[in-house]
């Protein structure tokens, strides 16, 4: 039996600040497609600070100010996943991890972005950008069962986030394949 496997070649680095995950995964995401932007700009885009981080909202104006369309959805699946995945679309996820990091401010983060990287019939591969946790992590598997747990949307709110970003033209409407009926934004 033949495993069905999809790894692309992301580039990884750690984030340089506690609360810059986001502006990180956004730059090698950037930096996926060709795209040199630091995670300073992003984050100078998404307005945040070293008090509040990044919203999943902000995420997605950083990268269309930075000119990517984007596709942003609450109704992540892991079908989604592995379809975009398999057309070469690294996604940004929003994730909860159980056991919280102190970042010395007071206040426990629990929440966090990644970059699905890949899968294979049994995990998802992630970049986790975070130093605190083993310096990073670079293509770590998570099992299937773990990462459904950890995936979530921002606090009060129901589903599983998801943001994909293309290089394409300004004249293109930005689905990613297999997607109809998906709000979708540009």
């Amino acid at each position: 039996m033949t495993e069905n496997k999809i790894q692309l070649n992301v580039p990884f680095a750690p984030q340089d600040e506690w609360y810059w995950c986001g502006p990180t995964c956004l730059s090698l995401v950037a930096r996926y497609w060709g795209k040199e932007v630091s995670a300073s700009e992003f984050a100078r885009s998404a307005g945040i600070n070293e008090h509040v981080g990044t919203s999943c909202a902000a995420m997605s104006c950083a990268a269309r100010a930075e000119g990517f369309w984007v596709y942003e959805t609450m109704r992540g699946s892991p079908e989604m996943l592995r379809a975009l995945l398999a057309d070469g679309i690294p996604t940004i996820v929003y994730v909860y991890h159980e056991e919280a990091t102190d970042h010395g401010y007071g206040e426990l983060d629990h929440f966090h972005f990644e970059i699905v990287t890949g899968y294979t019939d049994i995990a998802f591969v992630c970049h986790d950008v975070d130093p605190s946790v083993d310096g990073g992590s670079e293509n770590k598997h998570v099992s299937l069962e773990d990462f459904k747990k950890m995936w979530c949307s921002e606090p009060g709110a129901d589903g599983r986030w998801l943001l994909a970003l293309s290089p394409r033209q300004a004249d293109e409407r930005f689905v990613p394949p297999h997607f109809s009926g998906e709000p979708h934004s540009s």
